[in-house]
């Protein structure tokens, strides 16, 4: 592990002083050091009693899952694992569909064995490997179940996956509501089976989607969703983004569905060399691909703007035309991040219950937490002192601030400097507001490109 990691991070040195100079490296380095020294993650997985009520619960529970698994020459110690970790679910009404496009006999084997050993397996043998859209999409049309969970060929489900996806589907139901998409929280495994980088998901957060696939492992889509939108070919390395992204404009537009996240770990992506969990670098096509399909969603919604690469791999940025108040009207505020005097983040988006600030002390060119500080993302509050406000909440703005809205010439935003007195209470004013435009039913979203230094 310790040299895979070692050799990873070199190789990912250098592509990112290649991709974004020597500034941003020598901050991207630091970052990595401070991250180094924290507390190391340990995953825990559910107690013997957890699993054995839930295999008791299932019984009353009727969800099919369709778990469809393209294959194509994984290390046969892995594959067996994977397989392994569908079959060790609490939750016993799925079929496990694999659809092999490679060329190993030992994994043919395998494929056999698991299939004759367990009614649930079937197992389809494609003629040729056309990639992993089209081999994926080979194995949905043998698909019977309720939900269609995708998992990689290499990676684990945790033994209570689909139990909590069921669960959650069931409660959903008992109060009339259709889940149309779950995703649960996922970390990654190295090859001497340590866990590491455990990612914390938000709730659904379309701004945040927009910058990156954050919803990826492990997520099941009902089926009927699934087999209208497809996997598209054109969009192989990011077909799963590509997936979501489309099936929010469906959803969205379904009423009585919802998004559903589960606030556990239930996938572990395992990392070894030439993964892309290890280097990100070696599928640099699949990031362009995932560009295109933010660029595609935008599009579909009738946004104009373009989508770019941001620093790092598999993150984007989306730049409307003019801007984004004329292109999506239930966007009501924008805020960005409040920089000291010594470029440290010391405030500007602030998430319930408490008004907690986020990114706090982080120095302007570190990315924090899985990105995020880098990242455009829904916000709860954002603060007057970097915000723009959409035209129709510009009066209400006045009466909560007791000052019209009055935007400054360097960053568009409302120019506080001239238009209040420097005691002034800022985020007791920030919150107040930013209640309001939720009440409001508006969005708010937070740009990290915006910036204010408080001298």
């Amino acid at each position: 592990m310790a040299t895979l990691l070692r050799m990873g991070n070199i190789q990912k040195t250098l592509a990112y002083l290649r991709k974004n100079g020597l500034t941003q490296t020598y901050y991207a380095v630091r970052e990595r050091r401070a991250a180094a020294n924290e507390a190391p993650y340990s995953y825990i997985p559910p107690s013997d009693t957890t699993l054995e009520k839930q295999r008791q619960k299932s019984a009353a529970m009727g969800i099919k899952f369709s778990i469809i698994v393209p294959v194509c020459d994984p290390q046969p110690v892995h594959f067996r694992a994977m397989v392994e970790s569908v079959l060790a679910q609490t939750y016993p009404r799925f079929e496990l569909i694999l659809a092999d496009a490679g060329k190993n006999e030992a994994i043919s084997s395998l494929i056999t064995t698991f299939r004759d050993s367990d009614e649930r397996i079937k197992a389809l043998s494609l003629p040729e490997n056309k990639g992993i859209a089209a081999n994926t999409s080979a194995a949905l049309e043998q698909a019977g179940g309720d939900y269609v969970g995708l998992l990689d060929h290499d990676d684990l489900l945790t033994p209570d996956a689909l139990y909590e996806m069921a669960a959650c589907i069931d409660d959903a139901a008992a109060r009339g509501i259709s889940a149309a998409l779950l995703y649960s929280d996922e970390d990654k495994m190295d090859e001497d089976g340590a866990f590491f980088d455990h990612h914390i998901k938000p709730g659904l957060d379309i701004d945040l989607l927009m910058s990156n696939n954050y919803i990826c492992h492990f997520s099941v889509l009902r089926r009927d969703i699934i087999s209208a939108l497809g996997l598209r070919g054109a969009y192989d390395g990011a077909q799963d983004y590509d997936l979501v992204l489309r099936a929010m404009n469906k959803i969205e537009s379904s009423p009585g569905s919802t998004v559903i996240h589960i606030a556990k770990v239930l996938y572990h992506w395992r990392s070894h060399a030439g993964s892309t969990a290890a280097s990100p670098r070696s599928k640099k096509w699949a990031y362009e691909a995932g560009r295109r399909a933010v660029a595609d969603f935008i599009r579909e919604r009738g946004y104009q703007g373009t989508v770019s690469h941001s620093r790092h791999l598999g993150f984007y940025r989306v730049a409307y035309e003019p801007d984004v108040f004329s292109q999506r009207p239930m966007v009501g505020v924008i805020g960005g991040k409040l920089l000291d005097k010594g470029n440290k983040i010391t405030g500007g988006i602030y998430q319930a219950p408490d008004a907690t600030a986020l990114y706090m002390g982080l120095h302007k060119h570190y990315s924090g937490y899985m990105h995020r500080a880098a990242l455009a993302q829904g916000a709860w509050a954002v603060d007057i002192r970097c915000m723009r406000v959409a035209p129709p909440l510009q009066a209400v703005f006045a009466e909560v601030v007791g000052h019209p809205y009055l935007p400054n010439p360097h960053n568009g935003c409302f120019d506080w400097r001239r238009a209040l007195p420097p005691d002034s209470d800022y985020k007791k004013l920030s919150l107040q507001f930013c209640e309001r435009v939720r009440d409001a039913a508006y969005t708010i979203v937070w740009n990290p490109q915006l910036t204010e230094i408080l001298k």
